[in-house]
C-alpha cells in the first residue's frame, strides 16, 4: 500500500469513519445511488435516531424523509443474527437493505436472505470516482485505492485467489488491517466448532486478538477451554495461547482455575500440543515454533494472589507457571510462523488447540 495513504488508511480502519465518509459522498452527489435504488435519494442520515442501541450506519431518505434504503458497513464481514433481525424488523419491505463489506464474497456465501443486497465496499465508494462533484470524486478515488487493496489482501490470506492456496499472514503488516482480518476469521472459527469466538485488541497496543472458547463438559459452566492468537503485524509476530478460562474473577474462580490448571499441567504445554498435532496434522504442526513447554517458570506464592486478587501489589514477584490474563486465565504459548501460516491455518490451529484440551480432559 502506498505510504502516502497511510493517514487515510488509519481513518478507514474504523467502520464509523467509513460510514461518515459514505454519507459525505452521498451528500455531495446522491445521484450515484440511482443505479442501485432506481431513484435518487434526497438526503443521507448517519446512524438515525432510533430509540435503541442499534443504528443503521447510513439511511437514504426521499424528499418526504421516508427511508429508501438502510446501509450497514462492515470491515469484518460478520453481521450477527440479532443485528440482521433488527434491520428486518425496523425497516419495512419497501426499504432496501444493503450490506457493504470488504470481504463481499464471503458475505454472499453466508446467505443473508432475499431482502439483502451485498455490496463490495471498495466498489461502492468507487462509484463516485467519476462524479461531476470534484470533492466527491477526489475522496472516492483515494478511498477506493485503499479499500480495494485491503479487499485483495484479506482475500489472499483468508481464502486465496481462484485455485491458489491462501497466502501467508506475513503479507499483512498494518496493525489496523490485522484487526480487520481477525474479524473476518471470527465466524470461520465458530463454524469449525468453537462455542464462541471474539475478535478484539490488546489494551493500549491495539494489536489484534482472536479468541475462541469451548465449555468444559459436565463441569462448572463458568469454566471453558480457551485458545487465542495475539498478533503484531508490524513485527510479524503471532502467539497461539491455549489453556483454561473462568468468566468470574473472584477468589473462588481464581482458586478453581488454579486447581484445574495444576491438574492439567502436563496438558497445557506447547511441546505436548505440538507432539499431538504432529500425529494428527503434520503440516499444521510445522507452522509452530516450539520452545519447550511454552510457559514461564513458577515464582513466588500464587496462593497469595488467589486470596488477595490480581492487583499489582499482590502479583508482584509471583507467577503461577503459566501465561495469565489477570488470575482467571492460565495458558501456554507457542509462536506461529507467519511466513508460512495463512488465515485458514490460524482457524485450524485454534480449533485444534481447543480439541486437544477437550480430548485430553476426556481421556
Amino acid at each position: 500500500m502506498m505510504t502516502e495513504l497511510l493517514g487515510l488508511s488509519r481513518l478507514l480502519a474504523t467502520e464509523t469513519n467509513v460510514s461518515d465518509l459514505l454519507a459525505f459522498l452521498t451528500e455531495r452527489d446522491p445521484s450515484i445511488w440511482s443505479d442501485l435504488l432506481g431513484v435518487v435519494p434526497d438526503s443521507a442520515l448517519r446512524e438515525g435516531r432510533a430509540r435503541t442501541s442499534n443504528r443503521a450506519d447510513v439511511q437514504l431518505l426521499d424528499e418526504d424523509e421516508a427511508v429508501l434504503a438502510a446501509v450497514e458497513v462492515k470491515l469484518g464481514h460478520h453481521l450477527d443474527g440479532d443485528q440482521k433481525a433488527w434491520y428486518e424488523e425496523t425497516f419495512g419491505d419497501e426499504t432496501k437493505l444493503f450490506l457493504a463489506a470488504l470481504d463481499a464474497d464471503s458475505v454472499a456465501d453466508a446467505g443473508l436472505g432475499e431482502r439483502w443486497t451485498c455490496l463490495d465496499l471498495a466498489d461502492l465508494v468507487g462509484r463516485w470516482q467519476h462524479s461531476e462533484d470534484v470533492q466527491a470524486a477526489t475522496f472516492s478515488t483515494a478511498m477506493f485505492q485503499v479499500l480495494s487493496a485491503w479487499s485483495k489482501s484479506i482475500a489472499a490470506v483468508t481464502r486465496g485467489h481462484g485455485e491458489e492456496a491462501p497466502a501467508p499472514l506475513a503479507q499483512i503488516s498494518q496493525p489496523f488491517l490485522g484487526r480487520v482480518v481477525t474479524r473476518v476469521l471470527r465466524e470461520p472459527v465458530c463454524k469449525a466448532g468453537a462455542a464462541k469466538a471474539l475478535a478484539t485488541v490488546t489494551s493500549g497496543g491495539g494489536n489484534a486478538i482472536l479468541m475462541a472458547w469451548l465449555p468444559v463438559k459436565g463441569d462448572d459452566l463458568r469454566c471453558s477451554y480457551i485458545a487465542e492468537v495475539r498478533w503484531k503485524p508490524a513485527t510479524e509476530e503471532m502467539a497461539l495461547r491455549f489453556g483454561l478460562d473462568y468468566t468470574d474473577d473472584g477468589e473462588e474462580a481464581r482458586k478453581a482455575v488454579w486447581q484445574r490448571a495444576q491438574a492439567m499441567t502436563d496438558v497445557i504445554r506447547a511441546d505436548r500440543f505440538s507432539d499431538q498435532l504432529t500425529e494428527t496434522d503434520p503440516k499444521l504442526a510445522q507452522l509452530l515454533k516450539v520452545k519447550g513447554s511454552g510457559r514461564p517458570s513458577p515464582k513466588g506464592d500464587w496462593d497469595h494472589v488467589i486470596r488477595n486478587g490480581w492487583s499489582g501489589a499482590a502479583v508482584k514477584g509471583r507467577n503461577p507457571g503459566f501465561w495469565r490474563d489477570r488470575a482467571h486465565r492460565l495458558e501456554a504459548s507457542v509462536s506461529i510462523d507467519l511466513s508460512r501460516a495463512s488465515g485458514t491455518d490460524v482457524v485450524a490451529l485454534l480449533w485444534s488447540a481447543l480439541k486437544y484440551l477437550s480430548e485430553a480432559k476426556a481421556a
